[in-house]
């Protein structure tokens, strides 16, 4: 089972804690981890007009967004996209600012685009069949930060979690090597110690005997997550009299995330002999699984110069493979350092995604280009987590009182010259929360712009999207609110993708 740790390394401010029912385990953030997209999605030309697809079609992404804008290809195409992220963070952390930065390079997409004409000159003129691999999600998230802490350290954390345990249990379990969470970790490095006088009740030596941190303590962390869901599509849309689309598709989604702290804790002086100088905690842990999906949709075209397009896309049900392990390393001074680690849990569960509802409108200027909106609906509060391993209803009530419905919004407006195109867009992704806990706004604002080169068998496509954000985290959390802080963290994430294609 996923040690306490998850519940700690939270976030969330500490003002929801009260809505998190007792006995989660941590499932609940997972479940808005997987679901919530963090910047606009899909190929080079999607993302150039802020992710907007819906009511404009024959584009790759389609098979996604809305399988009807196959009915809408005219030519076979080969596409192959690749994508440069760079994710950036600025923390604050008791008065310490810091800076961190991350980079990566991804396949984003790859498909092929089969038109299928008519066996008749009836209203049916034919379609498209698509299959696409196409990155839906990313996970990428990276900051660190560092403060000098006078009021508490992570050890007093650990003295309650092991509150009212008897030490002669975490002894055995220190002895054999089958440490099973935080609290006997935390003993097992001598990061906490019984009173001699009562065995269920424990100090750390952070600590003086008047209960006073011997010394201000340093302390610094690094928090990465990394992975994505990459989905498998196989769709079809169809073309009824040139002015209705309609299609209909199955996804098969990969999903794979991983995270990857390491928080160190230091006295800002010199321990005396015997006396804990430091210690660090190291959390991995790795989620691995796949899930199915359907959706549907269709595009209206009662003049040449608008669509109208709607999609659903059900729920994706997952089946997931969680595996966790902590490590701890201290150093008391004149002692080597002691290493000791949790045995690795795994955990299967089943995880069921929100249901998704698409809606927008395109308008074209002749040919000179087009402008397209578009909202999407999602239910979160529809998410849910279950496991024949353990019980972890809790997170589903706790999922049922943190989370609502939220409403995306993305436009974008494309103008042609010729062989060439130029695309600007943006996008509004709301935050899953049902309550604003604190004064940060975690919904998400994108903008994003392209250009694109079409020749009669070729076309390039080029995409940037620039994506702000802000964000809490709590790297543990005491009775007394007033003992510890939050970090807070401004991010941002810088998108460019490339989008080749050949058409036949």
């Amino acid at each position: 089972m996923r040690p306490l740790l998850a519940f700690l390394l939270t976030l969330f401010s500490f003002h929801i804690f009260a809505q998190v029912e007792l006995g989660s385990i941590g499932y609940y953030q997972d479940a808005s981890i997987f679901a919530q997209s963090t910047a606009p999605m899909g190929t080079a030309r999607t993302q150039g007009l802020g992710g907007a697809n819906v009511a404009v079609g024959a584009d790759a992404f389609s098979t996604v967004s809305n399988p009807a804008g196959l009915g809408l290809i005219k030519n076979g195409q080969f596409n192959i996209g690749l994508a440069f992220n760079n994710y950036g963070s600025k923390s604050s952390y008791i008065n310490t600012n810091s800076q961190d930065s991350y980079n990566y390079l991804k396949l984003n997409n790859i498909s092929l685009i089969i038109p299928i004409e008519a066996s008749s000159n009836g209203n049916y003129k034919g379609g498209g069949i698509g299959i696409s691999v196409i990155r839906t999600n990313n996970f990428q998230r990276r900051f660190s930060y560092l403060g000098t802490n006078t009021r508490s350290t992570m050890a007093d954390r650990f003295t309650a979690l092991a509150d009212g345990i008897n030490a002669n249990i975490f002894e055995a379990e220190a002895g054999s090597g089958e440490i099973l969470d935080l609290a006997s970790l935390s003993y097992a490095g001598f990061v906490i110690n019984p009173y001699l006088d009562d065995s269920t009740a424990y100090y750390t030596e952070f600590r003086d005997i008047n209960n006073s941190l011997v010394a201000p303590i340093r302390q610094k962390e690094t928090y990465q997550t990394k992975g994505g869901e990459t989905t498998f599509h196989i769709s079809y849309g169809g073309n009824y009299n040139d002015n209705f689309f309609f299609g209909f598709g199955l996804g098969i989604t990969t999903l794979r995330y991983s995270l990857s702290s390491i928080y160190n804790e230091n006295l800002t002086r010199q321990a005396i002999s015997g006396e804990l100088q430091e210690f660090t905690l190291k959390n991995n842990r790795t989620t691995r699984g796949g899930g199915v999906n359907f959706n549907l949709g269709f595009i209206a075209r009662p003049a040449d110069f608008i669509r109208f397009g709607a999609s659903f896309t059900t729920p994706t049900f997952y089946a997931l493979t969680e595996k966790d392990e902590n490590t701890l390393i201290a150093t008391s001074r004149n002692f080597n350092p002691t290493t000791n680690n949790t045995i690795p849990s795994e955990l299967n569960f089943q995880y069921t995604s929100p249901l998704r509802a698409n809606a927008g409108a395109a308008f074209f200027f002749n040919k000179a280009g087009f402008f397209t909106l578009e909202a999407e609906w999602v239910n979160y509060r529809s998410m849910s987590v279950n496991s024949l391993d353990a019980d972890i209803q809790a997170d589903n009530k706790t999922i049922k009182n943190l989370y609502g419905s939220a409403f995306n919004l993305r436009g974008g407006i494309e103008g042609r010259f010729d062989i060439f195109r130029a695309r600007g867009g943006a996008a509004y992704m709301q935050n899953s929360l049902k309550a604003k806990p604190d004064d940060i706004n975690r919904d998400i604002f994108s903008f994003s712009g392209g250009f694109g080169l079409y020749l009669k068998t070729f076309s390039l496509d080029l995409g940037v999207t620039y994506t702000p954000s802000k964000s809490i985290y709590t790297p543990y959390s005491l009775n007394n609110r007033d003992l510890f802080y939050s970090v807070e963290s401004k991010n941002t994430q810088i998108s460019g993708i490339m989008t080749v294609s050949f058409l036949f």
